[in-house]
């Protein structure tokens, strides 16, 4: 497993529960998606994948590694992270530097992190703009920038709060072919969204949660199309779960849905 979580629990300052007595097992080369309201636990729970919150009950292994203020040097040059919002994660004079910073903080040579800035712009077409300053970008600018600051380190698993947030339909479809031919090499990718229709046609596995507890956890199929479960943890159904209710398959995108109605004449909505 690439994340074995068992007995987590964890107190904001405030008193604010947000995770509570979290087991969760996931297996490496997998789209994992997390999915929950606002509030859920979500963010939570993916700060501690790479130490931004360490365990204050329970414990976090990711890649073997379990996290401690000992690992997390380690464990963060094997474990990209990519915040929600992109002015939290850029802060040098341009994008270039900022995308040459992990590579230069973890002690990469200077040719070899010429190399991997240049690699990480050209994925995310951002080539262009590497002497921009960061605050002179776009929101959609700047969710690249900071891909491409993630990327650059290679990491064995990339945990990402809400990736797609941000990007039109052009880049959210280059970032995901990206990732696709990262977890077909053998990497990992965990990471939360709201947008449950884009988890159930595009993850491998999902994770729900509610009030700081996971509620399911598995095949994206099997855990999506629990209607029951869903609405405990208060969220819609995928569209295609409630059009196809009534029917025993269940396409998991449009393509699949539109094959499927033509296949066979009786059905139909």
């Amino acid at each position: 497993m690439i994340v074995q979580i068992t007995n987590l629990s964890y107190t904001y300052p405030d008193g604010t529960q947000g995770l509570r007595d979290i087991h969760l097992h996931i297996p490496p080369g997998r789209r994992t998606a997390v999915l929950g309201m606002n509030g859920s636990g979500k963010t939570t729970l993916l700060y501690h994948l790479n130490g931004t919150f360490l365990p204050q009950q329970g414990q976090v292994k990711v890649l073997g590694t379990e996290v401690t203020k000992k690992t997390v040097a380690s464990l963060r040059r094997q474990v990209g992270f990519l915040f929600d919002y992109p002015d939290h994660q850029l802060f040098a004079t341009s994008v270039e530097r900022d995308v040459a910073f992990g590579p230069r903080n973890f002690g990469c040579k200077s040719s070899e992190i010429d190399n991997m800035v240049e690699q990480a712009l050209v994925q995310v077409n951002m080539e262009s703009l590497r002497e921009k300053p960061p605050y002179q970008l776009s929101l959609g600018q700047k969710k690249r920038a900071a891909i491409a600051g993630v990327i650059a380190m290679e990491p064995t698993l990339m945990v990402c709060d809400e990736p797609f947030s941000g990007l039109d339909a052009n880049a959210q479809e280059q970032f995901q072919k990206m990732l696709d031919q990262w977890v077909q090499e053998g990497r990992s990718m965990v990471f939360s969204t709201h947008d449950i229709d884009m988890a159930y046609a595009w993850a491998d596995d999902a994770v729900v949660m509610a009030e700081g507890r996971v509620l399911s956890h598995g095949p994206v199929d099997e855990v999506l199309e629990d209607i029951a479960m869903l609405k405990a943890a208060k969220i819609k159904p995928p569209m295609l779960v409630q059009l196809f209710s009534r029917h025993k398959e269940k396409p998991r995108n449009m393509r699949e849905a539109i094959n499927l109605m033509g296949e066979d004449p009786l059905m139909r909505i």
